[in-house]
């Protein structure tokens, strides 16, 4: 982020810091332009790491400093607002992470206990945060719940991809490399076999698919054999490739007619995933819920939009059976996605909240 942000607004001076509980003193290096700062901490993953040596630099940032924190629900921004001074104007990027409130809806015993300290601190501290990056339109409401005036503090913005790594080629072209027959249909998806993303009820809709349409194949890719749900993409029938690497990313895309994902489980708030934009950005369509994170008067061009798994059935025969409609799909997005643009936005927001100084 930090790398991105800075090759598009090289006049911005940029600095990315970590906590790392396994250096014992303070690491600093330059690179691309960019002075990376590493400080010892202790702690764990459970329950947040700490660092003095983090919190003493940290008070001193100057005035015109934006602080972007790659977190929203978690004790690294905990401490950050408890520790900072108040001039210190801090964002927040949301990565997914649940909200307070939301786990002490769905869950009991230790978790609840802790959910309920964070959604205390959240309370009384999130209302310093100055802007929030949000994926997700469904974390808003949540969002909600310890932000008193959220209007004008936050945007849905994913982190962004680059558009020139992902161009499109004929679909026989790419069929050709991946050993796959060019007159079927295709349908792709990327990533883990598991729960997070029902691969296990993926799978069930492809089967739902084929049944109606036996042109139709799946292949899958980014999975291994240990994952929880990769018996179930061999027994559904689908190509499996396992892992792959991102440079060959664009000939798995161009080969497919349509690229699909499974959310709609309560607790999932990824967003427009990565592999959704470059699967448009080669010019395929998308049929995943997470399209209710683009904006409305693109989405009928970039795919579909289910709710359940039969309306999942019917949007992929339909994008199946139309795929010329949706061709273009990559120019309607690039305009908002691509690295350039997202970067450029964030310039244009830190900006404002500079100048906002002396209000």
């Amino acid at each position: 982020m930090g790398r991105m942000f800075k090759k598009y607004n090289m006049s911005w001076d940029v600095e990315v810091w970590r906590l790392d509980s396994t250096v014992t003193k303070v690491i600093e290096t330059d690179f691309e332009n960019i002075h990376f700062k590493i400080f010892p901490a202790r702690g764990n993953s459970k329950f947040g790491i700490y660092s003095f040596k983090f919190i003493r630099d940290l008070r001193h940032l100057p005035r015109n400093a934006i602080l972007n924190v790659q977190n929203i629900h978690g004790t690294l921004l905990y401490q950050i607002l408890l520790v900072s001074p108040s001039h210190l104007r801090i964002t927040a990027q949301h990565h997914g992470d649940y909200h307070p409130f939301f786990v002490l809806k769905h869950s009991t015993g230790v978790k609840r206990i802790k959910a309920c300290l964070s959604f205390l601190f959240e309370n009384l501290l999130f209302n310093r945060i100055r802007y929030f990056f949000i994926i997700d339109v469904d974390h808003i409401n949540y969002l909600k719940k310890t932000v008193k005036k959220l209007e004008g503090k936050y945007t849905i913005q994913p982190v962004g991809i680059d558009f020139s790594n992902y161009k499109e080629i004929p679909k026989r072209d790419a069929c050709r490399e991946l050993g796959l027959n060019p007159d079927k249909k295709y349908l792709f998806y990327l990533g883990q076999y598991y729960h997070i993303k029902e691969v296990d009820r993926l799978c069930e809709v492809y089967k739902r698919v084929k049944e109606m349409d036996a042109d139709v194949q799946m292949f899958v890719a980014g999975g291994s054999p240990s994952d929880i749900y990769y018996k179930n993409v061999i027994q559904c029938g689908a190509i499996d490739f396992g892992k792959i690497p991102n440079g060959e990313l664009y000939k798995y895309y161009s080969a497919a007619d349509v690229y699909i994902s499974m959310v709609f489980r309560p607790d999932y708030f990824g967003g427009i995933g990565l592999a959704m934009l470059e699967a448009m950005a080669c010019g395929t369509p998308v049929v995943c819920k997470s399209l209710e994170n683009i904006p409305v008067n693109i989405r009928q061009f970039v795919g579909k939009m289910p709710l359940d798994e039969n309306e999942m059935v019917k949007d992929i025969l339909d994008i199946l059976t139309d795929t010329n409609s949706y061709s273009n799909c990559g120019q309607y997005v690039e305009g908002l996605y691509d690295y350039s643009v997202i970067q450029k936005n964030t310039s244009s927001i830190y900006t404002n909240l500079i100048q906002s100084i002396d209000k």
